[in-house]
């Protein structure tokens, strides 16, 4: 017999090829759709942060300042009506009062600190290096 040199052997190679493209083109526009994908998460988190999200954590360092002084005040002065004693208890609970709020806002900021790192490892490459830019 003779060799299957006519057209349909072309067209077996130029349809072979065709698949072959079109099977490379799917797994490029797949890369694509992902590729923005993630440099969209990069733009969204590379934005500082609302101005609603620093009031709120502002807000919430001066109310742990405050119900520290509160509390420790108001234990003092209750404790100071009971046992007649009027200014020691107040002025000893107000102190322990300052201190527990100073110590809270200290653990607060450092949650915020550790937060702000989280997110910025979130954006680095296993190896610590900045895999964005």
């Amino acid at each position: 017999m003779a060799k299957n040199t006519g057209s349909k052997a072309g067209n077996l190679k130029v349809n072979g090829s065709q698949k072959l493209k079109s099977a490379e083109d799917q797994r490029l526009t797949a890369l694509e759709i992902r590729l923005q994908a993630a440099r969209s998460r990069v733009k969204q988190s590379d934005k500082p942060p609302s101005r609603g999200i620093v009031m709120g954590k502002a807000f919430r360092l001066v109310t742990e300042l405050v119900v520290g002084l509160v509390v420790g005040g108001a234990i003092g002065w209750y404790l100071d009506q009971w046992l007649g004693t009027t200014p020691v208890m107040l002025l000893i609970f107000f102190v322990l009062g300052v201190a527990a709020g100073v110590l809270n806002v200290m653990r607060a900021a450092q949650s915020f600190g550790a937060d702000a790192s989280q997110d910025e490892n979130t954006l680095n490459g296993p190896d610590g290096r900045d895999s964005g830019k």
